[in-house]
């Protein structure tokens, strides 16, 4: 698990300890240990950490603030009291940083997790299990194709050689694919593999140029097994980032159907399920050239997201492309770092991602709840776990059964039709 690198990150990390408390849940261990060993290095966020973490505290005053902005300057003046004293120079950024995760954390809660906080009605998960067990999150878990069509089932549990092909080894380790040059291998012969996560499964792997790429649940990509001619090209589907080793006399090509992404020096998620209403492509470093036929390309760069909508007009399939130029790159790739990380997402947004990663079919029992939803939840907990926070903005009832979750709005909730 990655180290806490400034304030922000903590920050992040203490609203999301804060939620799950006010939810009912144990936290983490290992994201626990991470703050406080990020704490004893900054005595003074032991004292802002201290603040928010009192529930009791916490929502003290929250049931009169007017709206989100009011919530937020209460969080800063309780951090401010708490804070009095301190002179180092994390003491401002760690309050700014809290304070603007705390406010969307508030968001988020509402008057109906303080009121049901104040009255200690969390105490008892509203879920419904149907008397069956919880579901398990996903893991590490994907199936190699390889040359000649046979297929070898990887975990992270293993740390083997798992086959040599033309010019390269590869190796399975700690979840983790890997292509390296063979010394016996033929150096004039590369063949193609293709690595796919099942829904519950994600995986990584390294490529034998060293781009790194992570699959999401129910993923694949298509590739070489030694970059060979003008260009280095692979194809996917599902959910991929990349971290692209740059080479500008071999420009590296991502395939997403009829669709090309060129590489200009660049790390970039590709989400391209089937069920999504729309591809879209998100550059978290570097720029990238798009290029779709029948349309002039189209140059990314950091913190712009592409969105790609397949249409019929008149007559004729066509693609209409639009860019964002600030994408919450955090929001976006919170899958890579084992998290959920949901800001203003509708519910049918929320569920299609629980439904990969858990594995699980999603239907839903009347009008379907036309709510934003804000949470920060680790990817390891139950589903139980994730659907709990979920449950206690009022908003949204659960179901759990085996392999299926059942989804109604609370009476009195606004509702979409579908």
């Amino acid at each position: 698990m990655d180290p806490i690198n400034n304030e922000e990150d903590a920050g992040r990390l203490m609203a999301r300890l804060i939620q799950e408390k006010l939810a009912g849940l144990e936290p983490v261990p290992e994201v626990r240990q991470r703050l406080e060993t990020w704490m004893d290095e900054h005595p003074e966020a032991r004292d802002a950490f201290t603040e928010l973490n009192d529930p009791t505290r916490f929502i003290e005053g929250m049931q009169t603030a007017r709206d989100v902005a009011d919530k937020k300057a209460t969080v800063y003046r309780r951090l401010q009291s708490a804070m009095h004293g301190r002179r180092s120079p994390v003491r401002r950024r760690l309050i700014l940083a809290s304070a603007a995760v705390a406010a969307v954390l508030l968001f988020f809660v509402g008057k109906t997790v303080i009121d049901r906080y104040s009255h200690n009605q969390q105490k008892n998960p509203s879920v419904a299990h149907a008397s069956l067990p919880d579901i398990a999150p996903g893991g590490r878990h994907a199936v190699l194709t390889l040359e000649d069509g046979q297929q070898v089932r990887l975990d992270s549990a293993k740390d083997e050689l798992v086959a040599v092909q033309g010019a390269s080894s590869i190796r399975q380790s700690n979840g983790i694919l890997s292509y390296r040059p063979a010394p016996s291998g033929s150096a004039n012969h590369a063949g193609w593999n293709m690595l796919s996560t099942p829904p519950g499964g994600d995986f990584r792997v390294v490529l034998a140029d060293g781009t790194k790429c992570w699959l999401n649940a129910g993923s694949s990509i298509r590739y070489p097994t030694a970059f060979q001619g003008p260009y280095r090209e692979v194809a996917v589907s599902g959910e991929v980032y990349f971290e692209v080793v740059h080479n500008s006399s071999q420009p590296f090509r991502v395939d997403i159907g009829d669709r090309t992404l060129e590489d200009i020096g660049t790390s970039f998620d590709i989400n391209a399920y089937s069920d999504e209403r729309a591809v879209s492509i998100t550059l978290a470093s570097g720029s990238a050239r798009l290029i779709v036929p029948g349309q002039r390309k189209v140059i990314l760069h950091t913190g712009q997201q592409a969105r790609l909508k397949s249409d019929v007009i008149n007559g004729h399939a066509a693609v209409t492309i639009s860019v964002s130029e600030k994408a919450d790159i955090e929001e976006v790739l919170a899958w890579r770092d084992e998290l959920f990380i949901f800001k203003g997402a509708s519910l049918p947004d929320i569920m299609r991602q629980v439904g990969r990663w858990y594995n699980v079919s999603v239907a839903y029992d009347g009008p379907v709840p036309s709510d934003k939803f804000y949470a920060y939840i680790s990817r390891a907990r139950s589903v139980s776990n994730l659907l709990q926070i979920l449950e206690q903005t009022g908003r949204v009832r659960f179901r759990i059964y085996k392999d299926h979750i059942q989804v109604s709005a609370e009476p009195g909730q606004t509702a979409d039709h579908h």
